[in-house]
């Protein structure tokens, strides 16, 4: 159920990224993630993920799910982990 999730999740996150101007910042749900304080932008294929998260584990989960999105070749997870 949770990688169903994380699949529906970057599904949604792709239309967000197909419906918006170029270089723009994007926001995103992931289940099992807080991501009230992440953005995250793709240029040429390449998404950053920034902002601040909790906990690695969220960390991870987020670069996860942006790597799922069509269109994006490579993450770089630039995100600040506060605890």
């Amino acid at each position: 159920m949770k990688k169903l999730n994380l699949i529906a999740s970057a599904a949604i996150a792709a239309l967000l990224l197909t419906a918006g101007a170029a270089n723009a910042s994007y926001s995103l749900s992931v289940p099992g993630a807080s991501t009230t304080n992440v953005l995250y932008d793709v240029v040429d294929g390449v998404a950053t993920v920034y902002g601040t998260v909790e906990q690695h584990t969220e960390s991870n989960l987020i670069a996860q799910a942006v790597a799922n999105i069509d269109g994006v070749d490579k993450v770089n997870n630039a995100l600040l982990i506060t605890q």
